[in-house]
C-alpha cells in the first residue's frame, strides 16, 4: 500500500482539467437519508478510528454508514434505531427512500452547484448499501430489483452538462453489504468485507462498464477497495482508451490475499494492532492508506496538505457527515469563512476540494448547505482568478510582516497573493515573495516590485471586510 512516488515508480496526473477545476462537488444521497441519523460531534474520521480502536468504523459521523453502525450494541446509531424503529430493517427504508425521491430536481442540484462556482460534480451512484441511483440492467443476485426505477444518474448528468460541468461517478467497490455484511468495527473488518468472489467481481465490473458506456463519466472514482486486480487493470485500459482525459482515483486496492487473510479473527487482530501502534506513534494520519494506485490522491476530512509528487483532492461535507444527517446543528457545519480559508489553503497547496452536498430524501438541500455554497461562489466570482487554474508555488504559505498569513498561488504569468484576513498596515513585506517587473495595481491600491528584495505592497485602499483578500502581483517569483 505503498505511494508509487516513494517505490521509485512514475506517478500517474490528473488530467490538466482536472488540475485547473479547483473545486468539484459531490452529492451523496440514498436510503439512508430516511432514517438520516449520524452522532454529532467533533470529530473527524481519523480522530473517531484512532480514539476507538475496536469499534471506530460502527461510530463514524456518517449516515450513508447507518446500516453497519446499527449493528454493534450501544453505538449511538443502534441505540436511535431501537428507540425510533425497533428491529426495523433497514432495509425497509426502500419503499420510503423511493417515494420521496420522486421529487428529485436535477435542474436545481445543477444550479445551485454552477452558482457555487464548482467545475465538476461526481455523483454517488452506488454507495455501501448497495442501492443504485439507475436503472441498471446488472441484476444483483442477492437482492432482486435493488435499483431505482427513475434514471437519477442520467439526470444529473445532463443537467450539469448543460451548465457547463463535467460529471464524474463514485462507486462503492470495495464494499457491498447486500453481498457481504461483516461487521466493520476496524480497518481489518473492512478488509475483510471486501467481496472479492466470482459473484461480486462480475457484478461491480460489469457495472462499471455500464456506467462508463451509457453516462461517459469523466471520472472514476472509486471507494475502499476493488476485487481483483486483473479486472481493475483491464477497466482501467478500456476506460484510458474510450477517454484519454478521464480521471481515476487512488482507492482501488486490490489485494485478494490480504482480503482473505483478514477474515480469519487472529489476522484481523494481528493487523489491527499494528495500525493501532502507528496510531500512537503519529505514524498515521489518514485512515485509508494510499495505495499508489490512480492519478490522484483522497484524503477525507483531513488537515494534512503535503501529499508529495501526488495530484491530490480533499473530500469533506459542510458538517461531520455526507449524507444528510437530520440531528446536525449550526454549529455542526463550517463557517463561511473557514470553509473559504480552508478552500484556499488546498488549492495553495496543490490540491482540489471536492465539497459534499447531503440532499434530504426528497432532494431538497438543506438551505445551511445551500447559503454556504452560495458564498463560496460569490467569494469565487471575485477572485476566481487566484484559484482555476493556478498551480502551486515553491512556497506556498507565509506571513506578512505585520502578522498577516498569506498563501501563494500561481497562474501563467502572475502571482496571486491571499491575505488571511485584512492586513493591518497600510504597507507590509511579503518575506518570500520576491519582485521582478511592474506590476498592475490590485483593488485601487498600487504595488511596489523592489527587484531582488522582498516584495512590498502599499495599499492606498484599504481592504473591506472578509476572509481572504487577493492581490495579483505581475511579473513576480517566489523566493526559493
Amino acid at each position: 500500500m505503498a505511494n508509487a512516488s516513494n517505490a521509485g515508480e512514475a506517478v500517474s496526473r490528473a488530467p490538466k482539467w482536472h488540475q485547473d477545476a479547483k473545486l468539484g462537488i459531490f452529492i451523496h444521497w440514498g436510503i439512508f437519508t430516511i432514517p438520516a441519523f449520524a452522532p454529532r460531534g467533533d470529530g473527524n474520521i481519523n480522530d473517531i478510528v484512532r480514539e476507538n480502536p475496536n469499534d471506530g468504523w460502527a461510530r463514524l459521523p456518517y449516515t450513508e454508514w447507518y446500516p453497519n453502525s446499527i449493528r454493534f450494541p450501544g453505538t449511538p446509531a443502534a441505540e436511535h434505531h431501537r428507540a425510533t424503529y425497533g428491529d426495523r430493517s433497514y432495509w425497509s427504508f426502500r419503499e420510503e427512500f423511493d417515494a420521496a425521491s420522486q421529487a428529485f430536481d436535477a435542474a436545481s442540484w445543477a444550479d445551485l452547484f454552477q452558482e457555487a462556482g464548482a467545475k465538476y460534480a461526481v455523483f454517488v451512484t452506488k454507495h455501501h448499501d448497495g442501492y443504485c441511483l439507475w436503472p441498471t440492467e446488472v441484476a444483483n443476485p442477492h437482492k432482486p430489483g435493488w435499483h431505482s426505477k427513475r434514471d437519477f444518474v442520467g439526470e444529473l448528468a445532463a443537467a450539469v452538462r448543460e451548465r457547463g460541468l463535467t460529471f464524474g461517478t463514485y462507486y462503492s467497490g470495495g464494499i457491498d453489504w447486500t453481498f457481504r455484511h461483516h461487521p466493520i468495527g476496524t480497518f481489518g473488518d473492512l478488509m475483510a468485507c471486501v467481496p472479492y468472489e466470482e459473484d461480486f467481481r462480475s457484478y461491480a465490473l460489469a457495472h462499471y462498464r455500464e456506467l462508463i458506456e451509457r453516462y461517459d463519466t469523466a471520472i472514476l472514482w472509486n471507494d475502499i477497495a476493488y476485487p481483483n486486480e486483473s479486472d481493475r487493470e483491464a477497466l482501467f485500459a478500456e476506460y484510458r482508451k474510450r477517454n484519454s482525459q478521464g480521471a481515476i482515483n487512488d482507492r482501488w486496492l486490490a489485494n485478494q490475499q490480504l482480503f482473505t487473510a483478514m477474515r480469519e479473527p487472529a489476522a484481523r487482530a494481528a493487523l489491527n494492532a499494528a495500525i493501532a501502534e502507528r496510531w500512537a506513534s503519529g505514524a498515521a494520519t489518514e485512515a485509508m492508506p494510499d495505495s499508489g494506485l490512480g492519478d490522484y490522491r483522497t484524503p477525507e476530512y483531513s488537515s494534512e496538505l503535503e501529499f508529495g509528487d501526488r495530484n491530490w483532492e480533499a473530500c469533506r461535507g459542510m458538517d461531520t457527515s455526507f449524507g444528510y444527517n437530520a440531528q446536525a446543528q449550526p454549529e455542526d457545519f463550517l463557517g463561511a469563512e473557514d470553509l473559504i480559508r480552508s478552500f484556499v489553503d488546498i488549492v495553495a497547496y496543490g490540491g482540489n476540494l471536492l465539497l459534499n452536498v447531503g440532499p434530504r430524501a426528497d432532494g431538497s438541500v438543506p438551505d445551511h448547505q445551500q447559503a454556504l455554497l452560495r458564498t463560496l461562489g460569490a467569494w469565487l466570482k471575485t477572485n476566481g482568478a487566484a484559484i482555476y487554474g493556478t498551480r502551486r508555488t515553491a512556497v506556498p504559505a507565509g506571513v506578512a510582516s505585520d502578522g498577516t498569513p498569506y498563501r501563494v498561488t500561481a497562474s501563467e504569468n502572475a502571482l496571486h497573493v491571499l491575505f488571511f484576513g485584512r492586513p493591518s498596515a497600510s504597507t507590509v513585506t511579503l518575506p518570500n515573495v520576491r519582485g521582478a517587473t511592474a506590476a498592475n495595481r490590485p483593488d485601487g491600491g498600487g504595488v511596489r516590485l523592489d527587484g531582488s528584495a522582498p516584495v512590498t505592497l502599499t495599499f492606498e485602499t484599504q481592504f473591506g471586510d472578509g476572509p481572504v483578500h487577493v492581490v495579483t502581483l505581475t511579473g513576480a517569483k517566489v523566493a526559493s
